[in-house]
Parts: structure tokens; C-alpha cells; sequence
């Protein structure tokens, strides 16, 4: 089961930007959405009524870390917030042993890999996240709710050297163009 690709809002420059104010003021970085469910919704809905639309709080987070992955000349581009942003309070990541860390690289891996995709896609989709979070169960004999622990990958990949690069390990290949050899060139 490939995970799909999903298409970017498309927001005007001053929809962006009602957008970045509302989360600037608040000081919240996109790292911490998903583990602010609650407030992410509300935010959303905020959004939506000052701009007259109806994007679900999946739509406007995706939109959030497409842009936040681009390359710094390409625009529109989403800015981390820097220095001074709120901490997240009680991460269930401080509570886990390194065992179970190991059991969550592990499934974070397998599961990146058959899907092709990596931690925001696992993210943004909900049933990737529950197989996520039964993969996890499965192996370390602990339940965790699916977005605190997509919230413990994050951790994992900002402290750096723990979660792995996957990069190319889970990008599809993409197909040439054109033919392999003389024969195949032939026969069309």
C-alpha cells in the first residue's frame, strides 16, 4: 500500500500571511502541531473564519511542512520560528527506554520504507499513524496513542544521529526514459 501524494492548499500571499501571524503569536513551531491537536483545530478554525474557507486542520498542516522543506530561494517558503518558541510540556519521548526507542526506529523504518515516505507523511495520515503505533505495541508491549508517538519520532529526528536519513531508502525510483537497449528500441 503506497502512501499517495497529496496535494498542497493553495493559499494567496495574504492568506500565508494571516496564517504565519496567527501561529507567530501564539510562538508555537510546526514541529509541535500534531502534539497540539486541540489547539491546532482551533487555530484552523480561526483560519478558516478569517479567510472564508473550510481546510481541515490536515489540509493547512500539510501546507505548513510542504513549504517548511523547501529549498530557502524558493517561495512561498515557511521560516522556522527560531529562538524563543514555546516548549512542548510532557513528552511522552522523555518517558521511553531505550529499548523502546529501539522498537520505534525499527518500526519507523519499516514503515517509512514500505510506504516510500517519511515521518511528515506518517504524520498527516492518520491510519499511518495507528499502523505506526500498532507496529510499536506489537514490539515493545506498550501502547502509546499514534500522535504522541509520531510526536516521539520528531524528538528522535531533531536530537540528531538517533532516527536515521532515509532519503533515497524510501523515494521511488523514478522510471528513464527512453529504452534499456537496441533490442527494446527495435520492437516499438
Amino acid at each position: 500500500m503506497a502512501a499517495q501524494p497529496r496535494k498542497i492548499i493553495k493559499l494567496l500571499d495574504w492568506q500565508h500571511n494571516s496564517l504565519r501571524n496567527l501561529i507567530e503569536s501564539e510562538r508555537i513551531p510546526d514541529g509541535q502541531f500534531i502534539r497540539r491537536w486541540a489547539w491546532w483545530r482551533k487555530l484552523v478554525e480561526t483560519f478558516n473564519e478569517m479567510i472564508e474557507a473550510s481546510f481541515t486542520p490536515e489540509q493547512v498542516h500539510h501546507y505548513v511542512m510542504t513549504l517548511r522543506k523547501r529549498p530557502l530561494q524558493r517561495t512561498p517558503r515557511w521560516e522556522p520560528m527560531g529562538d524563543g518558541c514555546q516548549k512542548m510540556p510532557g513528552t511522552v519521548y522523555l518517558d521511553l527506554t531505550e529499548e523502546e526507542r529501539a522498537h520505534l526506529v525499527k518500526a519507523y523504518i519499516e514503515l517509512a520504507q514500505r510506504l516510500g515516505a517519511g515521518s511528515d507523511s506518517i504524520l498527516v495520515d492518520a491510519a499511518n499513524r495507528r499502523v505506526l503505533a500498532n507496529m510499536f505495541a506489537a514490539a515493545s508491549g506498550r501502547g502509546i496513542n499514534d500522535r504522541s508517538l509520531v510526536a516521539c519520532v520528531i524528538d528522535l529526528r531533531k536530537e540528531g544521529g538517533i532516527l536515521p536519513k532515509l532519503g533515497a531508502a524510501v523515494r521511488r525510483p523514478k522510471k528513464k526514459g527512453g529504452f534499456d537497449d537496441f533490442d527494446q528500441a527495435q520492437k516499438a
